[in-house]
């Protein structure tokens, strides 16, 4: 009995692990950009896209995740940006601001970057404007 046990224990772990959605580390300078297969250097720009089924699409920039979004935007159970202000820190996109500012050039030419709230993009003293989830998306597409 208790080797059965064990036996569901290691299985139920095994199918955890295998049905992580979460943020999947970026490999800087080692992978490409889902949508201009760039090589995605710069962890203040990053993002991804995290499907219902668990699969990862990785992007050099916001630009190119939203350019990329009209084919898994159906699918999409996470849509993650970098936090400008904590390089490296994915945040929740619907739910960030969006500074467009030329003095902040993203990987793609957009001048487009992510903040966790408006008072971070207010206080990071780059004069641009700012939108929302849904108004950046008017905008970039």
């Amino acid at each position: 009995m208790k080797a059965i046990i064990n036996t569901i224990a290691v299985i139920g772990l095994i199918m955890l692990i295998g049905c992580n959605s979460g943020p999947k580390p970026i490999m800087y300078g080692n992978e490409n950009c889902e949508y201009c297969s760039m090589t995605i250097m710069d962890d203040k720009y990053a993002s991804e896209i995290i499907t219902t089924k668990g699969k990862v699409y990785t992007y050099d920039s916001i630009e190119c995740m939203l350019r990329s979004l009209e084919f898994y935007a159906d699918d999409a159970e996470s849509i993650l940006v970098m936090d400008f202000k904590n390089p490296g820190t994915f945040i929740d996109a619907k739910a960030a601001v969006f500074l467009i500012s030329p003095e902040l050039p993203s990987p793609m030419g957009a001048n487009l970057t992510a903040f966790k709230s408006a008072e971070d993009a207010t206080e990071s003293g780059f004069k641009g404007t700012l939108y929302t989830w849904e108004t950046i998306r008017l905008h970039i597409n």
